[in-house]
């Protein structure tokens, strides 16, 4: 079945060039469409689509053997500036992880960790964290990003951590989505409804504004 859209879509249909990916559309077949028009479409398996009361789209990822997965390329890996958002939320407490790059582990590491309702950021061995647990059931704006040379974690447009990381950020594999394979395969039960990837590194405000239009649009995020 195809769904229109998931809910961040409209939200600014002028994709900007920096985008290495935008996941913002359903098509039909379990296909998560790539709107920065660089083709690096999400395939998935198994998760559902919850209508939300505006009428917009989330998809929401069981925990038993829902999963996405998004080809490997060498737009995802990023010697300067980065950003990865998301819109997501998380069902249980426990070992689970929104993003990652299937090795989640030692020189390739490149994770968004959600760990007994305290997420964080991996990349090789640099951890970021977040300052205060997060509630189940909770939909969150997150910013991941580098910006000249300085990694810094924002939720709901306030800055949670940061720290100096100028080693290569990259996906040497395909990235997966709510599954990890770092300790035996195993999913995680959430939901999202927007994951963009781009080369820009973002400041306290554009992740203010960022934050700001999310939430106009998806009137759920806390």
């Amino acid at each position: 079945m195809s769904r229109a859209a998931l809910a961040y879509d409209k939200l600014n249909p002028n994709v900007v060039s920096d985008l290495a990916i935008d996941l913002k559309a359903l098509g039909s077949g379990g296909l998560l469409l790539d709107r920065s028009k660089l083709h690096h479409n999400a395939s998935l398996s198994g998760p559902t689509w919850t209508q939300q009361a505006n009428g917009l789209w989330t998809a929401d990822f069981d925990g038993t053997d829902d999963w996405g997965s998004i080809p490997q390329h060498s737009e995802f890996i990023f010697a300067g500036n980065m950003f990865i958002e998301m819109v997501v939320k998380g069902v249980l407490e426990g070992n689970g992880v929104f993003f990652n790059n299937g090795t989640v582990s030692g020189s390739h590491a490149n994770a968004f960790f959600y760990e007994s309702a305290n997420p964080y950021w991996q990349t090789r061995t640099n951890v970021l964290s977040f300052s205060t647990a997060w509630v189940n059931n909770t939909w969150y704006h997150v910013i991941l990003t580098r910006l000249s040379g300085v990694k810094y974690v924002y939720r709901n447009a306030v800055l949670n951590d940061s720290s100096a990381y100028a080693t290569q950020i990259e996906c040497p594999s395909d990235i997966w989505l709510f599954r990890n394979a770092a300790a035996g395969t195993f999913y995680f039960a959430g939901s999202m409804a927007l994951l963009a990837i781009g080369t820009s590194g973002l400041s306290q405000q554009d992740a203010t504004n960022r934050y700001l239009k999310a939430k106009r649009r998806m009137p759920w995020i806390t």
